[in-house]
């Protein structure tokens, strides 16, 4: 099956355009998240630049492109200048670029989008890369029009949607019309015991693949956790580089100050405490900082997820 390599233009502290209360690089991510959970539905395998909101300079982008060893590139973006309609850009001496761009305006326009057509420029994302590459450009985020396409969660994702079926059309997959966004996930069980659905919110939450399965962590680790459903834990002694899950989580919490230790992927007891001190600070939590992911800590979490 192909590989496909997708990129949310901007990120961290470099946001984008902003107007109308929303942020490009929310946009952008969102996008990329539809787009890639409905290829991954069709089997098709995904490298993502970011699943979290953290700093991704193009230069990274191009790296990660072109060490992922995909067959297609695509980058969302989200256009500014009081204009409307999208675009969708391709190296010029690209055929293939430009036949994958052609798809991705005709899908926009299934959404009542307005196409300002397929562009060429000298853009680094379609320059750099060495693969079949496009950049979309799905709506003028200053423009009211335009605004109003993109305003909510659920219409961002119906963005994704579309651009997964150029790229499904692209290389000749049929859309087999099952995916549908959840955008209000149901409320999980409060019960501790960090299992399938406590493991779906979590991945849910940060925007990672959804399987319910916390995957890779150390096998030395696994007294530690002790209230889990351990079918859906994988305790393995070659655990290379941990969970897509844990990694985003660690990221979040360095980002809020409370875990200082390196971005492994792995559930160790410094992320542990870091976890309890996060949610003590939250009032959700009020067992020891000790370390071991008991009943009370699996609680307090669950709880946390539940409100947002």
């Amino acid at each position: 099956m192909p590989k496909v390599f997708l990129s949310a233009g901007h990120g961290g502290t470099k946001p984008g355009a902003s107007a109308y209360g929303l942020v490009e690089k929310t946009i952008n991510l969102n996008i990329m998240l539809a787009c890639r959970n409905v290829l991954m539905e069709h089997n098709i395998t995904v490298v993502c630049s970011r699943t979290i909101d953290e700093n991704d300079p193009i230069q990274q982008e191009v790296q990660e492109a072109n060490k992922s060893g995909a067959d297609v590139a695509v980058s969302f973006h989200t256009n500014a200048g009081g204009r409307n309609g999208s675009e969708s850009y391709y190296y010029e001496s690209s055929d293939n670029g430009k036949r994958l761009a052609e798809l991705c305006e005709k899908y926009t326009q299934t959404l009542g989008q307005n196409s300002r057509g397929i562009k060429t420029n000298n853009l680094a994302f379609t320059r750099d890369t060495r693969m079949t590459a496009v950049l979309c450009e799905c709506a003028f985020i200053d423009n009211d029009k335009d605004n109003d396409m993109i305003d909510t969660l659920e219409k961002q994702q119906a963005f994704g949607i579309a651009y997964a079926k150029a790229i499904l059309e692209y290389f000749g997959v049929n859309y087999n019309g099952n995916y549908t966004p959840e955008t209000k996930p149901k409320k999980i069980a409060e019960d501790g015991i960090l299992g399938k659905e406590s493991n779906e919110a979590t991945q849910r939450y940060y925007g990672t693949y959804i399987d319910g399965i916390i995957s890779r962590q150390p096998l030395v680790n696994k007294n530690l956790f002790l209230s889990i459903d351990a079918r859906y834990w994988e305790f393995t002694e070659n655990y290379g580089n941990g969970s897509p899950a844990i990694n985003a989580w660690q990221q979040d919490f360095k980002n809020r100050g409370y875990y200082l230790d390196s971005i492994d992927g792995l559930m160790g007891p410094k992320m542990i405490i870091a976890l309890q001190q996060f949610l003590a600070t939250l009032g959700l939590y009020n067992g020891k900082i000790d370390g071991y992911l008991g009943k009370k800590c699996g609680t307090s979490w669950q709880k946390y997820l539940n409100l947002q």
